[in-house]
């Protein structure tokens, strides 16, 4: 089974690529970009630092929330860096995940970090999946079979993510939960093992921690911080990417943003691609082509975005290579 998704993996970023190559008018890319508005470009770039300046200052308001005062906002910071840096090339953000358990394991925080985590990815699709049924029907969208099935799509995420909160918001003491928390326990704890020995750390778990993490990210404040703070990151993405297509010619309105950076988002969290190349590239052109942009001028925007991650990316190896408290 690993092997085979390896193999889709290699395989289907090449499909998309062949896909981007006859969908693109090359001479037609050349010319976008050399009219593009350079000001406005360098500007896209400040949105991938911004969002981890409040990734990590959401982590720290949680921390301090638990007593955990201590842990600076600068640590937190660089191990985020580092994180995404160490996680880049596995699938939704599983390395960042693991790397800030990881990274903090002498603290006592594994349960609350793990906590924060689970309420992340839960309230991301929900925000998410808010923004798309909110714009949807805002925005004049082709109403193509790709839209369609991609709207049925979210619409069974939404639902399923909705349904599974209520469920352990509802029995969260019972029978049935606590056993599907001590089978998800057993997996999270070998995860994150393997990962500690990947940086040589050596991670010890609480028996039945998992008790505690259901508790930590069940506590209505902590869904009312991680959300708001999901709702602020989405908008202040899909500003960013606004200001990427009006750099290239495109002037879309920001409410068209606000449907397809949550749509992308979604799409990113399948593990499909290494470092999502080729997938990256050819959602920006299907997401956008229902808007009515062309291929050039997404492709060009998707190509901003994958240079400033891999910016963010180096600095965070970089961090890791001379912070020597934290590597």
């Amino acid at each position: 089974m690993k092997k085979l998704l390896t193999i889709v993996r290699i395989i289907l970023p090449v499909i998309l690529l062949v896909f981007i190559i006859t969908k693109i008018d090359f001479p037609r890319l050349i010319e976008v970009y050399s009219k593009s508005n350079k000001l406005l470009l360098v500007l896209a770039f400040i949105s991938f630092p911004l969002s981890y300046a409040l990734f990590s200052l959401r982590w720290k308001i949680v921390l301090n929330m638990f007593g955990y005062k201590s842990i600076s906002y600068l640590r937190l910071l660089k191990t985020v860096y580092i994180g995404f840096f160490s996680g880049y090339f596995l699938p939704a953000s599983v390395g960042i995940d693991i790397f800030r358990v990881v990274s903090l394991r002498k603290t006592k925080t594994t349960a609350v970090n793990i906590g924060l985590i689970f309420q992340e990815k839960l309230m991301g699709l929900l925000v998410c999946g808010f923004l798309i049924v909110c714009f949807s029907g805002l925005i004049k969208i082709e109403e193509s079979s790709l839209y369609l099935q991609i709207r049925n799509v979210v619409y069974l995420i939404l639902t399923l993510t909705l349904i599974i909160l209520f469920v352990m918001l509802l029995f969260k003491k019972s029978k049935f939960v606590n056993r599907l928390m001590g089978m998800a326990e057993k997996r999270l704890s070998l995860l994150i093992k393997w990962f500690a020995m990947k940086f040589k750390k050596d991670v010890k778990l609480e028996d039945k921690f998992i008790r505690k993490v259901l508790h930590v990210s069940l506590l209505p404040k902590m869904i009312l911080i991680v959300a708001l703070f999901g709702l602020l990151n989405q908008f202040i993405g899909a500003v960013f990417s606004n200001v990427a297509f009006h750099a290239m010619g495109a002037n879309i309105p920001l409410s068209y943003n606000l449907f397809a950076n949550p749509l992308l988002n979604i799409i990113f969290l399948f593990p499909i691609s290494f470092g999502g190349f080729g997938i990256r590239e050819g959602s920006y052109i299907l997401v956008f082509g229902l808007l009515g942009v062309t291929s050039e001028i997404s492709l060009l925007v998707s190509f901003v975005f994958l240079i400033s991650t891999l910016i963010n990316v180096a600095i965070g190896g970089l961090i890791l290579m001379f912070d020597k408290k934290l590597a």
